[in-house]
């Protein structure tokens, strides 16, 4: 029996051929068959129905009129304002969670108009990963990618692209920032191929207990804090309509890359200070 991954990776291939949908559909899909034993092909058209039914509600015919061919040339970068971004989380993301950030960038082509998907997005956020920071009383120098996102139709390297002119503008517009980090949930499929392309290395290995289910549908650690007070699943239990995840899960990997090369000393400080966490490991 495949696990939730790999069947919603055989599910959604042909999809990304027909609808152009495929790479938004699969993590999103993985994430909901861990809730099953042993999912089958019958649980991931169930699960696949109610998906690609919302992501449709969010945004009517929105691949049927935005698949379309582009290569990295012929892109421009915006920045993008809270609002649009939110409502995109929302359909696009896999975790279909809004994300506030400090600032949203996109990838458009050259003739979009303010109307038109982006071709890729991503959403930097202030580095709140409390556990990770060894001194409170210091200003973290470092960001958060807090939400990636990219289309079956996206150019190839469209994140990784994408990442290096948010380092330029992270660069012109916040000078204390040296450092960008962000999670990969391997447990859905991810490889890390974007973080990777860009120098980046895990410096933190983090366990995930479970996934949390809502009335069948995923709901995020933030949700369940705000919702119920406790992202534990032991204090859940008695919760009516809420579900766990059957399988164990991978560990979650937190990667982090340098932005700015060209004062590696301040780089190697950042790292050590921030993260409490020797930068031989990640340099």
């Amino acid at each position: 029996m495949p696990d939730p991954a790999t069947l919603a990776q055989a599910y959604t291939l042909d999809l990304s051929d027909t609808t152009g949908f495929g790479r938004i559909l699969r993590p999103r899909l993985a994430l909901h068959l861990y809730k099953y034993k042993n999912p089958d092909i019958s649980d991931a058209n169930l699960e696949a129905d109610i998906i690609i039914e919302d992501i449709r509600s969010h945004y009517i015919n929105c691949f049927l009129t935005s698949k379309r061919n582009h290569d990295l040339r012929g892109v421009r970068v915006e920045i993008i304002d809270d609002l649009k971004v939110i409502k995109f989380h929302k359909w696009a993301h896999y975790l279909s969670s809004p994300r506030a950030g400090l600032f949203n960038i996109g990838l458009f082509a050259q003739d979009d108009d303010e109307s038109s998907i982006p071709i890729a997005v991503a959403t930097l956020s202030k580095f709140d990963i409390n556990h990770l920071i060894r001194d409170t009383s210091k200003i973290p120098r470092a960001l958060v990618v807090s939400r990636l996102i990219s289309f079956d139709w996206s150019p190839v390297n469209s994140l990784s692209f994408l990442l290096a002119r948010a380092a330029d503008w992270t660069r012109r517009h916040m000078p204390d920032i040296d450092i960008f980090t962000s999670y990969l949930d391997s447990n859905v499929g991810f490889g890390g191929s974007t973080y990777k392309a860009l120098g980046a290395r895990v410096i933190s290995i983090e366990k995930k207990s479970s996934y949390l289910y809502y009335k069948g549908r995923y709901i995020s650690d933030r949700e369940a804090i705000s919702r119920f007070g406790t992202n534990d699943p032991h204090k859940l239990s008695n919760v009516k309509y809420l579900e766990k995840s059957q399988y164990e899960l991978k560990p979650l990997l937190l990667y982090a890359w340098k932005i700015r090369t060209n004062k590696p000393q301040r780089t190697q400080e950042t790292l050590d200070s921030i993260l409490g966490i020797s930068s031989s490991k990640i340099i």
